[in-house]
């Protein structure tokens, strides 16, 4: 009896938080906006097309982007370049490229519409031999691709996915409300979590730590359970570890294990609701 009340709570605190995860997405994706009738149409603001291109941008080593609902990808190239295609958007986008920083702002326009059906995407290009010390992502609604090679990332948007296969020298932090998590590059740590979707890191790290409210996380690495400080922990969903040393499935609970000092690789990996495979090694 006290197994099925155990389940049941786990159950409603995954609804619960399903619940806010949703919210939050309708609040940032339009939020409440005020309605009108008039000559017969709905209106719920304006919208407006904005276009940008520019390919000989000065040399930048940072990138900070804060967006609504633009579809960011950072891609190598042989210049410094950016290019936006907003159509039907009711948000202005405004950029900066001073001081060695390159700024990409995307704020939100109240006016009148007839319906909102926008597209927004921003291609950034760097020189695949630049050295960019720092990309920084906020993002609502919209997915965001890392391809190119940094020394640190942080990314986080409440409902999108994300993607980086560049290299980052040093820390990347991915962090997603709603919406799936891919890390194939080369990381010097990587602490990636997400409320709700699936988690996969394949790329070489230093240090991981990984998180999943409701999604399966799959985790693989160069080395071997034995020389790996390691955390698995979930509420509702199973543990799969695969590799040289790796711990049995468990259901439920937690699993955790490696040697106490004397290695730099920490791999940690949590979930409420979802499978968690991991595997380490060629």
């Amino acid at each position: 009896m006290k197994r099925a009340w155990s389940i049941i709570w786990k159950i409603a605190l995954v609804l619960c938080v399903v619940g806010l995860v949703l919210l939050a997405i309708g609040w940032v994706t339009g939020g409440l906006r005020p309605l009108s009738l008039n000559s017969g149409h709905l209106e719920i603001g304006s919208t407006h097309d904005q276009h940008i291109d520019e390919q000989s941008l000065d040399a930048f080593t940072t990138i900070e982007i804060d967006t609504d609902t633009m579809a960011i990808s950072v891609v190598a190239g042989d210049h410094f370049g950016l290019k936006v295609d907003a159509t039907n958007t009711p948000r202005d986008i405004t950029w900066t490229d001073q001081s060695g920083t390159l700024k990409l702002h995307q704020q939100s326009r109240v006016a009148d519409i007839q319906g909102i059906s926008e597209r927004v995407t921003a291609v950034i290009t760097v020189p695949s031999d630049a050295e960019l010390t720092s990309v920084s992502v906020q993002s609502s609604a919209a997915m965001v691709t890392i391809g190119a090679d940094c020394d640190t990332l942080t990314v986080q948007t409440t409902a999108g996915v994300i993607n980086v296969s560049g290299a980052v020298k040093g820390d990347a932090t991915v962090t997603s409300s709603a919406g799936a998590i891919t890390v194939s590059g080369t990381t010097g740590s990587i602490s990636a979590s997400t409320d709700a979707g699936v988690v996969t890191i394949t790329g070489a790290s230093a240090a991981i730590d990984v998180r999943s409210t409701v999604g399966a996380v799959t985790v693989t690495v160069p080395g071997s359970w034995a020389s790996t400080n390691y955390t698995l922990t979930t509420t509702i969903g199973s543990i799969n570890a695969s590799g040289s040393g790796a711990p049995a499935r468990i259901g439920f609970g937690s699993v955790q294990g490696g040697p106490a000092t004397g290695y730099a690789l920490l791999l940690k990996i949590e979930t409420t609701v979802g499978a968690i495979t991991a595997s380490l090694g060629s």
